[in-house]
């Protein structure tokens, strides 16, 4: 990821929706060449109601997540945040920084991916329970919603890094791939609404990474293609109504693993 520049912005320690130039301490908000930085001059983390808004549809070039309110995540509801799902967020080229962040990032916005881009995510929590799920995350997308737009706009999304990714409570994947290299990408129902995987999304599991497909209070759909390449596909249910149903095809490439089981409990 670039390093600070004099256009990128620092998120101001107050609750102001970031579409306002008050919100950065810069007073400048972010735009497409720009990155949107949280560091230890920000808000500190809070609970999700307490995070701004975003306020309007925004485009970056990426997130940047460091030293953030001190020490890593200890508390269920204590996250970094941006709320809301009227608008959307795109992001650019630069993706999402996480590796050297000091507290999970959870985002309720509708989501476009605008390029080709990396998510590198470190082991920032401490808690099993950072964003008010149940795997220890340490960035998670929470659509809180039914049909939330979570659009790869074609692009391809590569993680990294030994953190866990949720992507849960109504999005809804389309038009793109993910090729996953981080340590558990989680994609699960919540909230009673069904979590969405159309069939033009690709998802690629590379060695030592898991996919983890997980029915709560709502369901899983995922008609997407799975390339296995030397990574695990696990399909849990933790609801006896909700299911997670599969209907793309499963192509193993390499020594890879598929798990079935019944419930899940862990995070790192």
């Amino acid at each position: 990821i670039a390093p600070y520049a004099f256009a990128d912005s620092v998120k101001a320690n107050n609750t102001t929706a970031l579409n306002d130039p008050l919100s950065w301490s810069n007073g400048v908000v972010p735009g497409t060449g720009d990155l949107a930085i949280w560091n230890n001059t920000s808000l500190n983390a809070s609970a999700i109601g307490r995070q701004p808004q975003l306020g309007a549809d925004l485009s970056w070039l990426g997130i940047q997540i460091t030293n953030v309110g001190g020490g890593s995540t200890t508390s269920a509801t204590t996250v970094v945040g941006i709320q809301g799902t009227a608008n959307t967020l795109t992001l650019g080229s630069s993706g999402i920084d996480m590796s050297n962040a000091a507290r999970a990032l959870r985002i309720d916005t509708r989501i476009l991916i605008g390029a080709d881009q990396t998510w590198n995510i470190r082991n920032a929590s401490t808690s099993t329970n950072p964003g008010a799920f149940n795997n220890g995350e340490d960035l998670s997308f929470s659509g809180t919603g039914s049909i939330i737009p979570f659009n790869l706009g074609g692009r391809t999304v590569s993680t990294i890094g030994a953190g866990q990714i949720t992507i849960t409570s109504g999005y809804v994947l389309d038009d793109g791939a993910i090729s996953v290299g981080n340590n558990l990408f989680v994609i699960q129902g919540g909230n009673s609404a069904v979590t969405t995987v159309n069939s033009s999304v690709t998802l690629s599991i590379l060695p030592n990474s898991i996919l983890h497909y997980q029915s709560n209070s709502g369901a899983v759909i995922s008609d997407a293609t799975h390339n296995l390449q030397g990574g695990t596909l696990r399909l849990v249910s933790n609801n006896g109504t909700n299911a997670v149903t599969l209907g793309g095809a499963i192509d193993v490439q390499n020594d890879s693993a598929l798990n079935i089981g019944n419930t899940f409990t862990g995070g790192s």
